[in-house]
């Protein structure tokens, strides 16, 4: 009989909207990014605050205590200690000034036990200067962009860059007032409009707004994401593929990309390329527990069971409570007959998803299939249908033990139950 394995997609990168461009002043700028912050966090949450990227470590220190003051004031998150923080990126060989990846801020964030990490750049646009800042999720893998702040070329930010001020120059006579703009949509627009339908699963209308969005931004990261997480969703897996390449082409160093790509080509039976993409996945985020548990479905549908074991292994490693690992897993070590292990592995699914009927189907198949044990097996097929009364496939696989048993008229009434609810060996 055939076992369930599950499936995932994950690794999610989400874009908010713009601040207005007007620049501000420093302060201000880091109240606009606290504020921001704090909106998308619950109560609670343990914030590592690791780096501003800019060429004055004064500067980035300045805005990282201000940001932790302005942070700590709102009680919408507890920010870790600053020698904490500074003490883990010296042991990674980074500083606060510093550039700082994506999967670094997720490796030193891990060490702090926090379960967001930020960090940010700041560079000289023009007559202004640009704060960019990045909140990371250790919880989903998430990453947040809190859009850009124009800052003013003022004397405090001069004085914490260390440039010597000049005199300064008189003020311009003031601009008329622009006309008010017409409304135009915008590649976030169209991105936004393309979520709602996306989170509501109308796949079809999310792909067209998101293909709105990547007409007018073709670098707009997160919309041929989400468009190649639609497009996985219908089963139309060289457009996922086409977009989460795009995605990658954007950010090189996005894990998530990587890792939906390799259950596009999983969903190909393409598995040398879904086994290079997880692999990739992994390489960038080594505590990629969902990447681990992809690439062992793969090795599992090669017939490598011990590789897709290893993998699995690793991903409980990672994550102890990881139900479906624990359920694929009980799928390889039933492939390799040694069954008392596969029943461990889906009792131990069972424990932590009490109301799975997947690792109920399979730890019953393994009973009737493998130990012969045939009460057991009916057990199981019971709990199933009790969770899930018009589980088809249940109700013919229990037919299937009742056969065992010899009991013809149960036997036969379970596989028309099952054949009623559209069941088709």
């Amino acid at each position: 009989m055939k076992k369930l394995l599950a499936v995932a997609i994950i690794g999610i990168m989400c874009v908010f909207a713009a601040f207005g461009q007007n620049a501000v002043e420093l302060d201000a700028a880091i109240q606009r990014v606290g504020k921001d912050i704090s909106l998308k966090l619950a109560m609670g949450p343990r914030v590592a605050l690791l780096s501003l990227s800019s060429p004055s470590t004064d500067l980035s220190s300045y805005f990282l205590k201000d940001l932790a003051l302005n942070l700590e004031g709102k009680r919408s998150s507890r920010v870790i200690p600053r020698q904490e923080i500074d003490r883990a990126l010296t042991s990674a060989n980074l500083r606060s000034s510093g550039p700082i990846t994506v999967v670094q801020a997720r490796q030193v964030g891990r060490t702090l036990n926090a379960q967001f990490a930020v960090t940010g750049s700041v560079e000289k646009t023009g007559a202004n200067y640009r704060i960019t800042v990045w909140l990371i999720s250790l919880i989903d893998n998430s990453v947040f962009e809190i859009s850009p702040v124009n800052v003013r070329d003022s004397g405090q930010i001069r004085q914490l860059l260390g440039i010597i001020p000049e005199a300064p120059s008189p003020a311009p006579e003031a601009a008329p007032a622009p006309a008010a703009p017409s409304p135009v949509k915008t590649a976030n627009d169209h991105y936004e409009k393309g979520k709602a339908f996306y989170d509501r699963n109308d796949f079809d209308n999310a792909i067209v707004e998101f293909g709105h969005a990547v007409r007018l931004d073709n670098n707009h990261v997160n919309a041929y994401f989400f468009r190649g997480n639609s497009h996985i969703r219908k089963g139309e897996y060289d457009q996922a593929i086409a977009d989460y390449t795009q995605a990658i082409r954007i950010v090189p160093e996005f894990d998530g990309a990587y890792h939906n790509r390799g259950l596009a080509y999983s969903r190909k039976d393409d598995y040398d390329r879904a086994i290079a993409d997880y692999t990739q996945a992994i390489k960038l985020d080594p505590d990629y527990s969902h990447a681990y548990f992809g690439r062992g479905n793969v090795y599992r549908a090669k017939r490598e069971y011990d590789n897709s074991i290893a993998d699995y292994n690793e991903a409980i490693r990672l994550d102890p409570a990881y139900a479906f690992a624990y359920n694929n897993r009980g799928c390889s070590f039933d492939d390799k007959k040694d069954y008392d292990r596969a029943i461990a592995d889906y009792t131990e699914s069972i424990r932590i998803i009490p109301n799975s009927t997947m690792s109920y189907v399979n730890r019953a198949s393994t009973y009737n299939n493998g130990k012969k044990d045939y009460d057991r097996a009916l057990a199981d097929y019971n709990e199933a249908i009790r969770i899930d009364p018009n589980y088809a496939m249940a109700y013919h696989n229990r037919g299937i033990v009742y056969d065992n048993k010899g009991d013809k008229a149960k036997a036969d009434a379970d596989k028309a139950k099952a054949r009623e609810l559209g069941y088709t060996p």
